[in-house]
């Protein structure tokens, strides 16, 4: 028979393990605006690169560059920002093993024929990141379990 702190300890590790996808998935759901700026800001308007860290090709075209900067956006990398619009209509897709990043905004459909699929996804550099957080978050959320009950 174990002493009664070991045994209250070893319960609430029981319980933890058990809740430990639990505790993941609210981690990255917790996240999603994280996940929707590290795909938008970071990869696409600050470094112009899909999710395999290429350069997003084809190039603006000329008349696409005068547009941009008339309104004081970059013509150096393909940011597919204009309005706004399609940033802000990407969201994040959860399920109980992955998540995926979505995109609801009308321009979708034309923007991944003229660009690849590849628009919306992490980067390595940024799945890095999210890592990073996400094991923060849980590792509060543990340390306070163990802690305070649960």
């Amino acid at each position: 028979m174990l002493p009664k702190k070991a045994q209250k300890l070893l319960n609430k590790v029981v319980k933890i393990r058990s809740d430990f996808d639990f505790i993941l998935n609210e981690a990255f759901e917790s996240s999603r605006k994280k996940i929707v700026q590290l795909n938008t800001v970071n990869q696409l308007f600050k470094s112009g690169v899909d999710n395999e860290n290429k350069a997003i090709e084809p190039a603006y075209t000329p008349l696409t560059v005068s547009i941009k900067k008339r309104k004081g956006q970059p013509t150096n990398r393909v940011t597919l920002k204009d309005t706004g619009d399609f940033y802000r209509d990407t969201d994040v897709d959860f399920t109980t093993k992955d998540f995926t990043i979505i995109n609801f905004n009308e321009k979708y459909q034309k923007l991944t024929e003229k660009y690849g699929d590849e628009i919306l996804g992490l980067t390595i550099e940024s799945q890095a990141i999210l890592k990073n957080i996400v094991k923060d978050k849980v590792g509060k959320k543990l340390k306070n379990k163990l802690n305070y009950g649960l």
